[in-house]
């Protein structure tokens, strides 16, 4: 008897179909509440190429939240900040240290409420992530049992369209009398996002009443999931038809907005904070190696939804939005603000005679740069003032 070594593993080679029937097939489509759910996996699946790729991208999201988190707290609790804001000698300053016994009641409240709604925020990530894995793996095994192949392998989303239907046609969905189109499977999927385009593009979302006004074009990441729980949440029942009560009940939609309003305004504060936090670290990298990273012009929100088109799919918006980049620049390039780049150039040439004069000290005696002009030497004058000269021009 002869033993074969094992071979490299394959990460894209799919389970192999034991006794794969139509219903190990059900009984994984029990994994999704809805058929548009089902549809939204799929079409997540195959353009971010595939189930390997979808819990890679799920398990790191979490464990960057989770460092974020442990990150924050441990320059908060185990950095003296007040020493190294008025510390002359390193060799006497000691800045790694618990500082929580500085802080007064207060502070500790604040700091356990910040850490308690942080880690609240992290559990919930994981119990996503899981459910996240849970549903794309159903994806995975139904369409090998029915095909015997990947649907990321499809060579573009017309082709998966193709697979996904015929996945669903052998699924026998109750409510479906025949086999889905691909232009009612982009329906489906964007169902959701075009409710939302037509709030946009009509001026439903005007708020000229409220004591703060709101305007369309400061709209949030955090406003639209706000606005996907409050109303789409309830809109549409699981068989795809408009819920009455939803419309023949607004007490209900506005308790709900009140609802998620007063939640809101407890959980801001931290969720601002712990954004701030977040961009930071995730940003500080490219701004320090471009600081004219932090003045490159993109589409906010409000501009997305304004420009995407009836039923147009996300991975075909976010390419027709990147393509508009240049042209966008070129136009805006064509129209300069005259009385900003005449202060520009002024401010430009100044900072420049002073970085310039500071390397010249610098190159013929590297101690030169250590001379203080104030609070600071001139190796920090020189790092803020080359920032400031990219971000003016």
């Amino acid at each position: 008897m002869s033993f074969r070594a094992p071979g490299p593993m394959d990460w894209h080679k799919l389970p192999d179909a034991d006794s794969g029937t139509s219903s190990d097939a059900q009984r994984l489509y029990g994994r999704f509440s809805t058929l548009d759910t089902f549809l939204t996996c799929a079409y997540w699946y195959h353009t971010r190429r595939g189930y390997w790729c979808v819990c890679s991208e799920s398990i790191t999201y979490v464990l960057t939240i989770g460092f974020t988190i442990l990150y924050a707290h441990l320059l908060l609790l185990y950095v003296d900040w007040v020493q190294l804001l008025h510390c002359q000698d390193a060799s006497e300053c000691t800045i790694f240290r618990f500082t929580g016994d500085v802080l007064t009641a207060t502070g500790w409240v604040v700091v356990g409420s910040f850490l308690s709604m942080c880690v609240c925020f992290w559990l919930w990530n994981v119990v996503h992530c899981a459910l996240t894995i849970r549903r794309y793996s159903a994806i995975r095994r139904i369409v090998h049992i029915v095909h015997r192949r990947d649907l990321a392998t499809a060579p573009d989303w017309n082709d998966a369209c193709e697979l996904v239907a015929s996945v669903v046609e052998a699924l026998r969905v109750p409510g479906l009398s025949r086999r889905l189109t691909a232009s009612e499977i982009n329906l489906r999927i964007t169902r959701y996002d075009a409710f939302m385009s037509a709030f946009v593009n009509h001026s439903m979302l005007e708020c000229p009443h409220t004591p703060v006004r709101f305007r369309q074009c400061h709209m949030t990441k955090t406003l639209e999931w706000s606005l996907y729980r409050c109303v789409f949440s309830e809109m549409i029942k699981p068989d795809g038809a408009l819920n009455l009560l939803f419309v023949n009940a607004p007490r209900r939609l506005s308790r709900r907005f009140r609802l998620l309003g007063c939640i809101m305004a407890i959980v801001s504060p931290f969720l601002c904070a712990f954004i701030a936090i977040y961009y930071f670290f995730k940003y500080a990298e490219h701004v320090y190696k471009n600081p004219v990273y932090m003045a490159t012009r993109r589409w906010s929100p409000y501009a997305r939804w304004r420009m995407r088109s009836h039923a147009e799919l996300p991975h075909v918006l976010s390419r027709r939005a990147i393509l508009a980049y240049r042209h966008v620049d070129l136009f805006i390039g064509k129209y300069p603000q005259h009385l900003p780049c005449i202060w520009g150039r002024f401010a430009s040439f100044v900072l420049g005679s002073v970085v310039g004069t500071i390397l010249v000290m610098g190159m013929l005696s590297e101690r030169a740069l250590l001379f203080r002009i104030g609070d600071h030497d001139l190796l920090w004058i020189l790092a803020v003032f080359s920032a400031t000269i990219l971000v003016v021009r």
